[in-house]
């Protein structure tokens, strides 16, 4: 690609900071996330003998909390600062893979898995947008239509 005179995907782009950082970030969102739906309806169905519906349900407090965090995340970090923003969701994130890990027990049913959710969902919300804004932000009007491929990849 970088011997082309249009390339589908110029990689110099991913020198400019913001936009690297915004997708190395977007993309361990989305794996953790996308690991966790894997690992949790496994554990519901598996462990807990939840039907393939209860266990799908068992992510909605998840995206209870992720919804509309993502949306008042932009004034969050508007406020805050888009780093300081990220950097609580990250973590955020991280608190609720360890609160998985310590309290996730069959014997307590989904109440012992329900605070990672919370959290992790959380951190979800608080993560994502201010990502998007780090690439979208990065690149110039005219070249907006990358940023979006980008961020949606």
């Amino acid at each position: 690609e970088l011997r082309r005179d249009h390339p589908l995907l110029d990689v110099r782009i991913f020198a400019l900071r913001g936009l690297a950082a915004g997708s190395v970030n977007l993309f361990v969102v989305f794996a953790v996330m996308f690991s966790l739906f894997l690992v949790l309806v496994q554990y519901l169905q598996a462990i807990l003998g939840y039907s393939a519906l209860k266990a799908a349900s068992g992510l909605l407090p998840m995206a209870v909390m992720m919804m509309p965090l993502s949306t008042i995340a932009p004034t969050i970090a508007e406020r805050f600062g888009f780093r300081r923003t990220l950097v609580t969701g990250m973590l955020a994130m991280a608190t609720g893979l360890v609160v998985f890990a310590v309290l996730a027990d069959p014997q307590g049913g989904y109440l012992t898995v329900l605070p990672g959710t919370l959290i992790l969902g959380a951190g979800v919300g608080l993560a994502m947008s201010p990502s998007t804004a780090a690439i979208t932000s990065s690149l110039p009007e005219e070249k907006q239509g990358v940023a979006s491929s980008l961020n949606d990849t």
